[in-house]
């Protein structure tokens, strides 16, 4: 998968959960020596449909910022998540964020989701 981000890497250990590919990436900071800030390293959280590599239909749509059909959303969470149902049935990712931080994110995923593979063509 091409990250979105020209030096964003993956460098922690995905889960797979109810059918997703779950891994957050990392985003070096760039800090100039001369410079009196500095910056801190970002990432993103990405959930993968498994069975066809695209995304749910709406994994982070508790989100204000996010959209239909997002792979990722910014948490700067480092290393990998943990996944917890709540008493409610909602579903958490639980992580920690690049500045020690805990933090934790809802994300939909449909229980028992069947989907077509869109990586290859039988041939006749």
């Amino acid at each position: 998968m091409d990250l979105p981000g020209s030096t964003e890497q993956i460098v922690f250990n995905p889960i797979f959960f109810q059918g997703a590919f779950i891994v957050d990436s990392s985003v070096p900071a760039n800090n100039v020596p001369t410079s009196c800030t500095t910056n801190s390293d970002t990432g993103f959280t990405y959930v993968l449909a498994v069975g066809n590599g695209g995304t749910f239909t709406s994994t982070f749509n508790n989100r204000r910022d996010a959209v239909v059909n997002t792979v990722g959303v910014e948490t700067d969470a480092t290393g990998s998540p943990y996944v917890v149902t709540t008493a409610e049935q909602t579903t958490n990712l639980i992580f920690q964020t690049v500045t020690g931080i805990p933090g934790s994110e809802q994300i939909n995923l449909p229980s028992n989701a069947k989907a077509t593979r869109l990586t290859w063509v039988e041939l006749r």
